[in-house]
């Protein structure tokens, strides 16, 4: 069982931490660097919280997916990669927000707050004392 704030193989400080260092991260898995960088780069724009260039995106992303299919002919690309990557473009023009807004991890942030505010603001005795 994952313990909590230690991670897992499959949380996001692991993926911060590999595209972190796309050299490295080639050098070990022996997947190639621009796969990797091209990659980080896509994850970091989805993420940042600012508007893309839909055409932009599409453009690059699906040089991205060639790349992919040209190296790993052998592997099948997996659902979320295709998502990203192929129809990425038109998640993004027709989102309200920037993607990297309607993430998870605004939400988790307010989760310490939520803790304090039961702990702190909440009554601690029964309605029935009150009276």
């Amino acid at each position: 069982m994952p313990k909590s704030n230690f991670g897992n193989t499959n949380d996001g400080n692991t993926s911060r931490k590999f595209f972190e260092n796309p050299t490295l991260a080639a050098e070990i898995t022996g997947i190639s660097y621009k796969l990797i960088y091209r990659l980080k780069v896509i994850m970091e724009g989805i993420s940042s919280g600012f508007e893309i260039d839909p055409v932009t995106y599409e453009i690059y992303a699906s040089e991205t997916a060639r790349l992919y299919v040209k190296l790993y002919d052998w592997h099948p690309m997996t659902p979320t990669m295709h998502k990203i990557l192929v129809h990425g473009a038109v998640i993004i023009e027709k989102a309200l927000l920037p993607i990297g807004q309607l993430s998870e991890e605004a939400a988790e942030a307010r989760n310490k707050h939520f803790r304090s505010y039961g702990q702190d603001f909440a009554r601690k005795f029964s309605w029935e004392s009150c009276n």
